[in-house]
């Protein structure tokens, strides 16, 4: 099994086809976006860009799994095929859990109440991460659309024995086997 993971996308529909192009190449099973579809104003994207991006995955809303950030209202559940107003999903992996939310308020400073041995995958910070603690795995696909120190526009993949950090273009940026 293979999942892809993503996160912070804010609006920006040009990165969200070249996320969902490479959705289609990597031939995940499903899709896990942990928050903030929505776009920040003060970053210049247009509302006509942050209403494409619900038409872009909308098409691939059977194969999505999706929280809500910080930057997501509610209210804009209604543009999605897929429900994204939760904080937080358990999602099976594997012989693990994996616990989706978006970072801003569970996170490695303040996790939820997880099973031993399970993954914490967060967005948020905009930075991909990996990071091991006593009960669980931390995971940060990064951000699709707004990178932050010298970081990608990526996503990660998750497989039975390794997480892979990719660019929007394919390229293996980081590999945990």
């Amino acid at each position: 099994m293979k999942y892809m993971a993503a996160s912070d996308i804010h609006g920006n529909a040009y990165y969200c086809e070249k996320l969902m192009d490479a959705f289609e190449k990597e031939g995940a099973n499903k899709l896990l976006i942990a928050g903030d579809l929505a776009a920040y104003s003060s970053w210049g994207v247009s509302n006509n860009e942050g209403l494409f991006v619900h038409d872009i995955l909308n098409q691939y809303a059977q194969d999505i799994i999706c929280v809500s950030g910080n930057c997501d209202d509610p209210e804009e559940q209604v543009d999605y095929d897929f429900d994204m107003r939760e904080i937080l999903k358990v999602v099976s992996f594997e012989d693990k859990k994996i616990y989706l939310t978006h970072g801003h308020i569970y996170n490695p400073s303040n996790p939820p109440k997880m099973e031993k041995g399970s993954i914490l995958l967060c967005g948020h910070s905009h930075i991909p991460a990996y990071e091991e603690y006593k009960d669980y795995i931390y995971l940060n696909p990064g951000s699709v659309s707004k990178p932050r120190r010298g970081s990608w526009h990526g996503y990660l993949l998750l497989t039975e024995n390794e997480f892979i950090w990719k660019d929007l273009d394919g390229n293996i940026m980081h590999k945990i086997p």
